[in-house]
């Protein structure tokens, strides 16, 4: 007699039960990031609290890309994936391929590409961004510029690195770390605001599934 398992693979159902009973007790089994995925899938699917917990923790430990925690964090309703995801192609979309980025769909990357811009103008408005001037004096926007433009004044620090013009004219010097500490933790803060605010629906679904599927305490 067998049993037929709906809304899963042979392979997905091995990977939960390695993580359910694993070979050594109190050990982890020695899996691959997609037979963790497996098992996160359906320790959801079941509602397994515990394993899916586990397998949250060692995909994190795997090194997922943004566009995987997106898609994954939407998928299996873990809200510190999209968080970040979010946060980091919004920081910077280039770390990801257009290949990568396909499988989000237009809406997401709309509103990722969006946000980055959104950031932007507000960085800009700040002590953050300021364009080279008409005279081509040293100012704040991007540090690239260094290497193609003549500092014709020392200046304060860029506000977007910190760098600070070179004496020779051209170039720019290493920045003093607690201030590029202070400009890159400003900035962290508003593309946390901004991704908080665009993906606030993702977010607080994800959340509210995330909770729903952690039983209460005496009813687990």
């Amino acid at each position: 007699m067998s049993i037929r398992l709906c809304g899963c693979t042979n392979e997905e159902f091995e990977s939960l039960l390695e993580v359910l009973y694993p070979e050594k007790l109190g050990s982890l089994p020695d899996l691959m990031k997609e037979q963790w995925t497996g098992a996160l899938k359906l320790s959801r699917l079941w509602i397994m609290a515990e394993a899916a917990a586990v397998a949250i923790e060692k995909l994190s430990s795997l090194g997922l890309t943004p566009t995987e925690k997106i898609k994954l964090g939407k998928t299996h309703e873990v809200p510190k994936w999209l968080e970040e995801g979010y946060t980091t192609l919004v920081s910077d979309i280039s770390i990801a391929s257009k290949d990568e980025m396909a499988p989000l769909g237009w809406e997401t990357i709309y509103n990722i590409l969006r946000t980055s811009n959104q950031v932007a103008k507000r960085w800009k408005e700040t002590d953050g961004g300021v364009s080279w001037d008409t005279a081509g004096k040293f100012s704040s926007q991007h540090s690239v510029y260094y290497n193609h433009h003549e500092v014709s004044n020392l200046q304060t620090a860029c506000g977007a690195c910190s760098r600070i013009p070179a004496k020779s004219g051209y170039g720019a010097t290493d920045p003093d770390p607690a201030a590029l500490s202070t400009a890159t933790g400003d900035r962290f803060k508003l593309v946390a605001e901004e991704v908080a605010e665009v993906f606030k629906e993702d977010l607080e679904d994800a959340e509210f599934h995330n909770n729903a599927a952690v039983p209460e305490e005496g009813h687990a």
